[in-house]
């Protein structure tokens, strides 16, 4: 017997009952199977799976089950037939094998170590990328923990944020050096732990990253600015020389930028003109003296640039609110 509504719905043919089920349709279609039929009437009961595309274009998976079917006296009196829908579940089933893919291929690729630990701090997973980094094969590495390749001095801080992730928020950063295949490397560890319901640490998922350079230049930061800074002490040190050897000096001694701003001078200077060399630094003569000197001196600074020789000339200084001297400059350029 057949059920002829859901065979004409499934491909189209209209079963007659009394004829051969192969002589209606060819073995396979609408999922029957000639094997599984023959060994249900010889008493021996199969099942399988069965993909049907019906009428309209879209496919139906079934699962069949193939029965004897017996009398109470033991012989084999026909074979029954029985199929479930089970499309939706193959659907989900298909889907998850494509998600699981695109997940394993991210993480087959991806340049991020990633690894998983049991409670126990021992790998149970490692990606390719740590494989490739540590030289190491997946035997040599499971069901192992991994401190032996953490330099020792990192090992008790590892082992310090990993028992952090027994408690809430369950997460931890820690940065360690580690014996690579390409030598010690520093490696960023960013680790969650997987909890159960009670807060126990069921597994450890960690991406660690190669921080390596970035340490170098941290490094060679560090000591630029250590250099820097003794470059600095030295230049303060020989700046206070030259300013005491200046001082020394007994006749008056400034100098000035290309742009005629005093930038120093020596404090037999300051005495004659009367003014402390805060009040001169980074000004020109016109800023500091009357005009009646200081465009004078201001001639002088431009023939001097003009030139690039030696000067030697009579001219005035005048004190602040004070006297005026005559004297005689000599001013020569300095290059850098």
């Amino acid at each position: 017997e057949v059920q002829k509504s859901r065979a004409r719905a499934l491909s189209g043919v209209e079963m007659e009952e009394g004829r051969r089920v192969f002589d209606q349709i060819a073995d396979g279609s609408l999922g029957y199977r000639r094997e599984n039929l023959e060994k249900a009437l010889q008493g021996e009961a199969s099942e399988g799976t069965a993909e049907i595309e019906v009428p309209g274009g879209s496919t139906h998976w079934y699962s069949m089950h193939y029965d004897p079917v017996v009398a109470g006296d033991g012989v084999v009196l026909g074979a029954c037939l029985t199929a479930k829908d089970i499309s939706r579940l193959r659907r989900t089933e298909k889907a998850l094998e494509e998600s699981e893919e695109r997940y394993r291929f991210l993480v087959e690729n991806q340049n991020d170590l990633l690894v998983k630990l049991d409670a126990n701090w021992q790998l149970r997973f490692v990606n390719p990328s740590y494989l490739k980094m540590f030289g190491k094969s997946e035997a040599e590495l499971l069901g192992r923990t991994f401190f032996h390749l953490i330099h020792e001095n990192d090992r008790e801080p590892v082992r310090a944020s990993l028992e952090s992730l027994k408690h809430p928020p369950f997460v931890c950063h820690h940065e360690e050096r580690a014996m690579t295949r390409d030598g010690w490397r520093w490696i960023s560890w960013s680790n969650r732990a997987i909890v159960d319901e009670v807060g126990r640490v069921l597994e450890v998922i960690a991406v660690g990253r190669d921080i390596t350079l970035q340490k170098e230049a941290e490094a060679a930061l560090k000591r630029s600015n250590r250099e820097l800074e003794e470059l600095n002490r030295k230049m303060t040190l020989h700046g206070n020389f030259l300013q005491a050897l200046l001082d020394s000096i007994p006749v008056p001694v400034f100098y000035k930028d290309a742009q005629f701003r005093y930038l120093g001078c020596n404090e037999a200077f300051n005495r004659i003109t009367g003014l402390p060399s805060e009040a001169l630094l980074g000004k020109t003569a016109r800023e500091i003296w009357p005009r009646d000197f200081s465009e004078g001196y201001h001639q002088k600074d431009e023939d001097l640039l003009e030139d690039l020789r030696e000067q030697e000339f009579e001219f005035q200084i005048a004190e602040k609110d004070g006297p005026v001297h005559d004297v005689i400059y000599r001013k020569n350029v300095f290059r850098d």
